[in-house]
């Protein structure tokens, strides 16, 4: 069960997760994983709706070195609204950059680019993070 603080959206899904993680080498690692699922909304907008979503993605790491290291991934998800049969895909990928400038201090840059039936976007992202 799943419910939106900021709207009055409720849903109970059912889901299935597989995931897949390899270690090529000391520096370069693998994860992938794939998700079906069946939601039911009970609230909302879209309540009295049933949709069936697949996803599926894959996310390569390699580090650069002990202070920088870098990913790239994909992700694919179909969903299905099984009363109308209008079916919504979209695409997503990604790169992103971390490097350590001090000892709890990382900064960080990110692109991602999502190709959705509707519309493509252009996401650039670029920040500091710092842990205490």
């Amino acid at each position: 069960f799943f419910a939106n603080e900021f709207t009055d959206d409720s849903v109970v899904s059912s889901y299935v997760q597989y995931y897949l993680s390899h270690q090529f080498t000391e520096r370069l690692r693998f994860h992938g994983f794939a998700q079906w699922s069946s939601d039911e909304f009970l609230s909302g907008s879209l309540v009295g709706g049933e949709w069936e979503s697949e996803l599926y993605g894959a996310q390569l790491f390699y580090q650069i070195s002990q202070r920088m290291d870098s990913s790239l991934g994909y992700r694919f998800e179909n969903r299905k609204n099984t009363a109308t049969g209008v079916e919504h895909q979209r695409e997503i990928f990604n790169a992103n950059l971390n490097a350590r400038i001090a000892r709890q201090t990382t900064g960080y840059l990110r692109y991602q680019f999502t190709d959705d039936e509707l519309f493509d976007e252009d996401l650039y992202t670029a920040g500091v993070r710092r842990s205490f």
